[in-house]
């Protein structure tokens, strides 16, 4: 953002002028402003590096305590901040767990809260 006058730089329409992934950054903070009871991101974070990702994730969990935050990820990196991960393919379960607890995976296919 300070390449194009941080706060007070201009826009173009649609974002133009900015990068993907500043794009996406600008989206996040837009949630955050927002306060929504429930967030739905699909690669919110695809354009940015690992460690961004950790930290808008982290920033998503502290700044919205009480939302549901249901994210989907191609990336592994970060998952131990959700409470609960569940690996799809082809719209079929394969497999889901506690990234915070070992040994509670499950595999059956079947969505067990």
């Amino acid at each position: 953002m300070n390449r194009i006058g941080g706060l007070t730089g201009h826009l173009d329409e649609g974002g133009k002028n900015l990068s993907y992934g500043e794009k996406q950054l600008l989206s996040i903070c837009r949630i955050l402003l927002a306060r929504p009871r429930i967030v739905l991101i699909d690669e919110a974070t695809s354009h940015i590096d690992s460690a961004s990702h950790r930290r808008v994730i982290q920033l998503l969990m502290s700044r919205l305590p009480s939302a549901t935050l249901i994210s989907i990820l191609h990336v592994l990196e970060g998952l131990e901040a959700y409470d609960i991960v569940i690996e799809m393919d082809n719209g079929k379960i394969l497999k889901q767990y506690n990234p915070k607890e070992t040994g509670t995976t499950t595999d059956t296919g079947e969505l067990q809260l």
